[in-house]
């Protein structure tokens, strides 16, 4: 899950401008990641040593502390969005390049269909009260940011874990792992079941199948309660202890720390 794999955005302020001629600062400089969606109109802009122009299909991502020189070229309806991310980007890179998987500058969505319905559904949000409001944008702002992964990454990296050869130590501990997820699972006594100290099983694991032993038993959990959410009508606590789980407390916590939304909003969102 691309949700658990690389940092995901959450809401810090969110506003809409409409059809706005000129921009009140020519230079400016935010404290957080600042984001600039265009629905209608274009402006330019001046980042960081890059320059261009943004319309509609693009985003602009300007990074803590970089100024931002802009001017409107034409007449500008934008979303615009400051962002936390539940991950420090800094603790989050790429494994090959060392580079952070967010974007510095300008983006471009292909998929503008779904883009503008985000924007439009973000535009709704103007007239919500601000607990439903706050939970929905940041819905939409994560569908966002997923589509921008889903057209930006190369395949390797949309297939998801590794599976090492199963009478491998890896490949055993991987089978232990997906016997026992939905049961009190114990990574340690796996860890001493194969031999080997937590230590050397979290190393090689990850290094053999590209996420920790963790994070693999947190996905495999997270998808079967994502599952059961869409297809029963079980409560969350119940979920929660059919994916190994002692509340369904815990639970929401993991969704909206994970996959940035609640297993409600998931629900409602995922059912036909």
């Amino acid at each position: 899950m691309l949700e658990q794999r690389y940092p995901m955005p959450e809401l810090s302020f969110y506003a809409y401008f409409e059809r706005r001629d000129r921009f009140i600062y020519e230079v400016e400089t935010y404290r957080e990641w600042t984001v600039f969606a265009v629905e209608r109109g274009s402006f330019h802009y001046e980042l960081d040593g890059s320059s261009g122009t943004a319309a509609f299909g693009d985003l602009l991502f300007c990074k803590p502390g970089v100024p931002l020189r802009r001017s409107v070229i034409a007449p500008l309806t934008l979303q615009f969005l400051r962002l936390r991310w539940t991950v420090a980007p800094s603790a989050d890179t790429d494994a090959g390049t060392g580079a952070s998987p967010i974007p510095e500058g300008k983006i471009s969505i292909r998929n503008v269909e779904r883009l503008q319905y985000n924007y439009k559904q973000l535009q709704r949000t103007c007239r919500m009260a601000p607990d439903t409001a706050e939970e929905l944008r940041n819905h939409y702002i994560r569908d966002i940011w997923l589509t921008y992964l889903l057209e930006s990454l190369p395949e390797p990296e949309l297939l998801g874990p590794r599976r090492p050869p199963a009478d491998s130590p890896m490949g055993q501990a991987m089978a232990l792992i997906e016997r026992r997820a939905f049961d009190r699972c114990s990574l340690q006594a796996i860890a001493s079941e194969l031999r080997l100290s937590s230590y050397r099983l979290s190393r090689e694991f990850k290094s053999e199948v590209g996420v920790s032993p963790n994070h693999y038993l947190r996905q495999l959990r997270l998808e079967k309660a994502g599952m059961l959410l869409v297809e029963t009508d079980l409560t969350l606590a119940q979920i929660a202890e059919s994916c190994g789980y002692e509340s369904g407390f815990y639970l929401n916590k993991l969704f909206r720390k994970h996959l940035g939304t609640t297993p409600a909003l998931y629900r409602r969102s995922n059912r036909l």
